[in-house]
């Protein structure tokens, strides 16, 4: 019994068609034939019934299935450990992944792995299902990890990592009535008509767990797409704080939403009833370190400045700002009425809050008047890091 012919037998299995399984694992179709033809003769019995469409397994099939499985897995294991020994990670990894990652740059991960594991192979399979959808991928063997927002109890044997977690805000027009106030509350929501993902999706289940579920037919899969609708009047969202920033947000308000269930979590699932090969646990490994090392802030300088206006009128006095952006995370900038944003008079404002400014468009290196002063009418606010 050839392992190879094995490995193709697996690929029948999956495919549910011999032309579609030799494509699968690039050979021709009649070669195909002939590795199945080899184990049904070797082991004296019929493995699919070629009568139907698409092809079926024999119950003597089905039981070869699940040892082939075991017999691939455990030359792989040893292949592994052979290359162990000199310090190397070979393999093939499939990470299922939601469209949005947050502040999780998938780039960075993969290059990452490139450029310590030459040998690993990492097959990246983004999806529109959802995060229950991924779940069930990492369950029935279709990815080794996905990347999930899910909230519900994990199917046994399935465990989730988590990576990081940020809070949802409120999206809206600067001239919504909610847009000017410091954060927004679950019941001030109640009336407004709220674009929610499709069901499956992280957001809409941490969305209809806090505002009650809803048979809206304005279901969006898309943060663009949402963000252009707000713009356009036709309804408000809530989303993750990194999902719709920079030019996503321009012209749109970002508030806070004073509820610690909206929060949205990135995940890492994994299956425990298999066992991880090296190539996804330092895939795993890779995640979590870079997910660590994410800058907390959501936005990466002061060039793009979100305007999420937190409702801080003081005066021109800098404190109640400051205090502000220091509990929350968030930069101190001052914005005027056209939403051009200043530097602040005095840059110990912005150390304060964990970061001086760089230069750019939104930070002039002269000084500017006290805000708030007879000479700078502008308004403080608070900007989302």
């Amino acid at each position: 019994m050839d392992i190879r012919d094995l490995e193709y037998f697996l690929a029948c299995c999956k495919a549910e068609s011999f032309t579609a399984a030799a494509r699968e694992v690039h050979i021709v179709q009649s070669a195909m034939s002939c590795a199945i033809a080899r184990l049904e003769q070797d082991l004296g019995a019929p493995l699919f019934d070629r009568t139907v469409t698409p092809i079926a397994l024999t119950e003597q099939g089905a039981a070869l299935k699940a040892a082939a499985q075991r017999i691939i897995d455990a030359v792989q294991a040893a292949r592994e450990e052979v290359a162990a020994v000199s310090g190397q990670v070979r393999g093939t990894v499939t990470l299922g992944s939601t469209l949005h990652t947050g502040r999780l740059d998938l780039a960075c991960v993969l290059a990452d792995i490139r450029e310590r594991h030459p040998g690993m192979v990492v097959k990246l399979r983004q999806s529109k299902a959802g995060s229950e959808g991924l779940v069930h991928a990492v369950r029935d063997g279709s990815v080794d990890i996905a990347l999930t927002a899910s909230t519900n109890e994990p199917p046994k044997g399935i465990v989730l990592h988590p990576l990081f977690s940020e809070p949802m805000v409120f999206v809206c027009r600067p001239d919504h009535p909610l847009s000017q106030r410091p954060s927004v509350a679950v019941p001030d929501l109640r009336e407004e008509m709220i674009l929610r993902p499709p069901p499956g999706w992280g957001t809409r289940t941490i969305i209809d767990a806090a505002l009650g579920a809803t048979r809206s037919a304005f279901e969006v899969a898309d943060y663009a797409l949402m963000s252009r609708l707000v713009r356009a009047r036709f309804a408000t969202t809530l989303a993750p704080a990194s999902a719709i920033g920079g030019e996503m947000l321009a012209g749109l308000r970002a508030v806070p939403v004073d509820d610690a269930r909206l929060r949205w979590t990135l995940s890492a699932a994994v299956c425990t009833d298999r066992r991880m090969t090296a190539a996804t646990t330092v895939l795993l490994d890779t995640l979590t370190r870079r997910s660590h090392a994410c800058p907390q802030e959501l936005a990466t300088g002061l060039t793009r400045v979100f305007p999420l206006v937190l409702g801080v009128r003081d005066n021109g006095d800098l404190g109640e700002g400051t205090r502000l952006a220091t509990a929350t995370g968030a930069y101190v900038c001052f914005e005027d009425e056209a939403g051009q944003s200043l530097r602040p008079s005095k840059a110990r404002t912005w150390a304060r809050c964990g970061r001086t400014p760089s230069t750019g468009p939104h930070s002039s290196t002269g000084s500017s008047p006290r805000p708030g002063s007879p000479s700078n009418p502008n308004r403080p606010s608070v900007v989302s890091r």
